[in-house]
């Protein structure tokens, strides 16, 4: 992870994401060993976890709402915490100059939040879960990167990525993911494979709708401090030539930008991120600030 910056102030929103979630493991980190060393009773331990950890059992979410946000930024684990943070920075740091900031924030909420509901829906609907689950807690960021994913996948199937040594296009690494997951939905390796499923179809849905000229993350807008990072910015002037008079004409032009935007996603689909032009590259950019 070269480059990592930890000044807040200049962290784009994927070191962002990767240093909430560093925190958190090393809050309940350091609970947990705080709690061994001194003996305590387990529930002041349990404390701590129950406010990030998201809970599965109905009666019990309903008393803790807030979980099916925390939860995607909790780990116990290392290696789990590892390869979450892995799948985060480089499928974010690859959707963050199409995209933008606000929308990479949005897709790893959202598939998290997505996630925990279909985890919910799982361990309380399906008799296999309630019997033999017992009902685990969910934590962890794996929706939310599986979200990251599957988006990726969605807008550049046929984008070329490194596994291990192998060349191997984005759209079979996700059909992979995928598959795994479904193949171990009736086992019980505490694992949350319906969030996982959960957070793709949120992908899925996400880069489906924003080719509709469906924005998914619009509901951001309120928030511009937490995702924009302090840089340069560019000023822009538009004269009266090139401002809409009338609604006629804004509605022209929104439209253009969308005929636009969809040539540019069929490429990208088609054939990745590096066939675009230099031009289309720099279109994309301005869309996802403007956006």
């Amino acid at each position: 992870m070269n480059n990592f910056s930890f000044n807040w102030r200049t962290m784009d929103i994927v070191q962002k994401l990767i240093a909430v979630n560093l925190f958190v493991f090393a809050l309940l980190f350091l609970s947990g060993l705080i709690a061994t060393l001194t003996m305590s009773e387990p529930s002041a331990n349990n404390f701590i976890t129950n406010l990030f950890v998201m809970p599965t059992y109905l009666p019990i979410f309903i008393r803790r709402p807030w979980t099916i946000v925390t939860y995607m930024f909790s780990h116990k684990a290392f290696f789990h915490l590892l390869f979450n943070m892995l799948y985060l920075f480089f499928m974010g740091k690859f959707l963050l100059s199409i995209l933008g900031e606000k929308k990479v924030l949005a897709l790893y909420l959202l598939g998290g939040i997505a996630g925990g509901v279909f985890q919910l829906i799982a361990e309380n609907a399906i008799p296999l879960y309630i019997v033999n689950n017992n009902f685990p807690p969910v934590l962890g960021a794996s929706a939310s990167a599986m979200a990251l994913l599957i988006a990726a996948a969605a807008l550049m199937p046929e984008q070329e990525v490194i596994l291990f040594i192998f060349p191997i296009r984005l759209k079979y690494v996700a059909l992979l993911t995928i598959l795994i997951d479904v193949l171990y939905l009736s086992s019980n390796d505490n694992v949350a494979h319906f969030a996982h499923l959960g957070g793709a179809a949120m992908g899925y849905l996400f880069i489906a709708s924003m080719k509709k000229g469906i924005d998914l993350s619009k509901w951001l807008n309120f928030n511009k401090a937490f995702f924009s990072s302090k840089k340069t910015k560019m000023k822009v002037n538009f004269n009266d030539a090139y401002s809409p008079r009338n609604d006629e004409q804004f509605n022209q032009r929104k439209q253009s930008e969308q005929d636009q935007l969809d040539a540019i996603l069929d490429k990208l689909s088609k054939s990745g991120y590096g066939s675009l032009s230099d031009a289309e590259k720099t279109f994309l950019f301005r869309y996802s600030k403007k956006k």
